[in-house]
């Protein structure tokens, strides 16, 4: 039995790849380094022994070579003006977007999915696939058109590659790559949440690192110290539920109209309504040791208070006569401003605590930034503002129309890491994927962590929602193997 498990050990290692060490880093390209295809030269097709991705079928400066091109090292030999092409596809918005160096959005377009998903509940994946598949050329013809510029002044194409829904990432990663093959151009791989983070600095370029990042979306809530460009230390995440996604599920059961959003029209009634009417728990008040979120809780006890206050019309107007819209009306805005009441209490209170530890890691840290499509919400920015004037630090956060998933900060995203040198050189595609008679198989990064865990969270069990099954390793991670290699 022995002498059978040592063969094949021994057999398991001769197909193994070279172990990654300082030593033999330095033979990978950057690229590789930056986005986890850490693999020598010359072994195109084999999986990483690190990450087991690839990304698509990449080609090199010659066909199965992954070392860095000497002429594209440094900004990918940009031409003209710099503009890169930013394209976001990895939920239910189609968007495209074309930037210029010096951060000028010169044009946009984002298509929304909101009539195909909403009968549904949720996004469902692959009609937001299909969507995007029908919306995406066009979308990005029309920004390129807005932008008042030739195609052939484009410098580099970025494209969010995770995380985020497979088949729709994979829309987007297909399409950039099509473009970048047929312009001579690089790919730049962007991700989202980094590019989220980097948005503030199209409209103020005074952000610069080290900067407290709380990010807050319909699939996200992070607590990030950003130190540098794909270095990030995760403070806090959510154990359960984001706070774009309770916002969501309160408006949908309130019956409210969702065309614009569930945030917005929550955040509109509750102006209208008494915020300490229903008095809501305030959620892991008593864990004081982390800076994690949870808003689960505060979802269900919303929909309880829902189901007693505002029943089904049909079941009680058999036992009392049924409510009047006024009334209706007034019950639901005091619900609305009771749940976003505690709901940012909740912010408050894990976002004071990250302060307090990035400030222990970063004493020069000046600013806050609050980036996600929850971040449009004018009361969450007014209370966060006056906590983090309270330690000291200002608040910064994109203009409305750059908080929620768009192309301009893909390409912004795009052109910064194309400044670090970090890229993938213009991909081969043969005729038959360049005319569509062959879908290009790429595999994109749907569980793609930002940050490594901070040191207090050394012996900290992982939290229920993060779903470590074909997760790759954080960004962080392959940003300082990269350094390593330097």
């Amino acid at each position: 039995m022995s002498l059978v498990c040592g063969r094949s050990v021994a057999m398991l290692l001769t197909f193994l790849p070279p172990l990654f060490t300082a030593k033999n880093l330095p033979k990978y390209s950057r690229f590789s380094q930056k986005f986890g295809l850490l693999r020598p030269r010359g072994t195109r097709g084999q999986t990483s022994l690190k990450n087991k991705k690839l990304y698509g079928s990449r080609g090199g400066c010659s066909p199965g070579a992954y070392a860095p091109c000497e002429s594209q090292q440094e900004g990918f030999g940009f031409r003209g003006r710099g503009v890169v092409l930013g394209i976001e596809t990895s939920c239910d918005d189609t968007c495209a977007a074309l930037v210029r160096e010096d951060g000028k959005i010169l044009g946009e377009r984002r298509k929304s999915q909101f009539e195909i998903h909403s009968s549904w509940g949720g996004i469902v994946p692959n009609l937001a696939q299909d969507a995007h598949k029908s919306a995406i050329e066009q979308i990005v013809k029309d920004a390129i058109k807005d932008s008042g510029i030739s195609e052939s002044e484009i410098s580099a194409v970025a494209v969010t590659t995770g995380p985020g829904l497979s088949p729709c990432l994979q829309v987007g990663v297909r399409h950039a790559r099509k473009i970048a093959s047929r312009l001579k151009v690089p790919v730049i791989p962007v991700h989202h949440m980094e590019a989220h983070a980097l948005a503030v600095q199209l409209s103020d370029p005074d952000v610069q690192f080290p900067f407290l990042t709380l990010l807050v979306s319909g699939g996200h809530n992070l607590l990030l110290l950003a130190h540098g460009l794909g270095d990030y230390t995760e403070l806090g995440a959510t154990a359960d539920d984001s706070l774009g996604e309770a916002y969501d599920k309160v408006a949908r059961l309130l019956g409210l109209d969702l065309s614009r959003g569930g945030g917005p029209i929550v955040e509109e009634i509750a102006r209208n309504g008494d915020p300490k009417k229903y008095p809501f728990r305030v959620p892991m008040l008593k864990k004081k040791d982390n800076c994690h979120f949870s808003f689960a809780g505060l979802k269900t006890a919303t929909r309880m208070c829902i189901e007693e206050n505002l029943p089904d019309p049909n079941i009680l107007s058999r036992v009392l006569a049924p409510l009047s819209e006024q009334e209706s009306l007034r019950i639901k805005a005091d619900i609305a401003a009771s749940f976003q009441e505690v709901a940012i209490r909740h912010l408050e209170d894990r976002t004071r605590r990250a302060l307090e530890w990035a400030k222990e890691e970063e004493p020069n840290i000046k600013h806050l930034v609050v980036s996600g499509g929850v971040a449009s919400n004018l009361e969450v920015r007014r209370r966060l503002k006056a906590l983090a004037e309270e330690s000291g630090l200002e608040v910064r956060c994109p203009p409305i129309n750059l908080c929620t998933d768009n192309g301009a900060m893909v390409a912004w995203a795009g052109l910064v890491n194309a400044r670090a040198g970090l890229g993938e050189p213009s991909p081969e595609l043969s005729k038959e994927i360049m005319s569509g008679e062959v879908e290009e198989y790429v595999e994109v990064n749907p569980r793609w962590p930002l940050g490594v865990k901070h040191i207090r969270y050394e012996n900290e069990k992982p939290i229920k929602s993060v779903k470590k099954k074909r997760s790759r390793m954080s960004l962080t991670e392959e940003t300082r193997l990269r350094k390593m290699a330097v």
